[in-house]
């Protein structure tokens, strides 16, 4: 499977053949320390055996990410993909894509909760990844949902625990 904003060089394909059972192969994403399926290779076997993507509960973000996650705990390896075999072409952020902005933000505050620093180890970069300092802006808005978010959840999680 391949994100359509991908130039990818011919080595990823003989990179994908030789992917062994019980192994996986995402790209990872360094900034966060996490994964992500822009390059995701799998045999069916394998796939079939985990699952597959969870649809039921995941609307906009981090299916690769819960799919890494439930992968890792039947033991299988995760392969990365490496960056020099492809490229990805830079775009807008969802988060910040008029039309999915809120629920996008609403979502990843969701995951956040739910998946604590498995889906981003820095908590603070994770409200504060919209502060650009080098061009010194901040876009407040996608904080100002995931806060929301964050608390809403987190309350919603104890409430439901009680």
């Amino acid at each position: 499977m391949l994100d359509s904003d991908l130039i990818v060089n011919p080595e990823l394909w003989s990179w994908v053949l030789a992917l062994k059972n019980g192994a996986f192969a995402v790209t990872k994403n360094a900034e966060r320390a996490s994964y992500s399926s822009k390059v995701f290779a799998i045999h069916k076997d394998d796939y079939l055996k985990i699952g597959g993507f969870d649809s039921s509960s995941l609307n906009y973000l981090w299916e690769d990410g819960e799919f890494a996650l439930r992968a890792s705990a039947l033991w299988f390896k995760v392969a990365p993909v490496p960056s020099s075999i492809y490229r990805h072409l830079e775009h807008q952020r969802r988060c910040l894509d008029k039309q999915y902005f809120v629920f996008f933000n609403w979502e990843y505050a969701r995951l956040f909760v739910k998946f604590r620093r498995r889906i981003y180890p820095n908590l603070i970069m994770w409200f504060f990844d919209m502060l650009n300092l080098k061009k010194r802006q901040f876009n407040f808005k996608p904080t100002l949902i995931r806060l929301s978010g964050f608390f809403f959840w987190n309350f919603r999680s104890l409430a439901s625990a009680s």
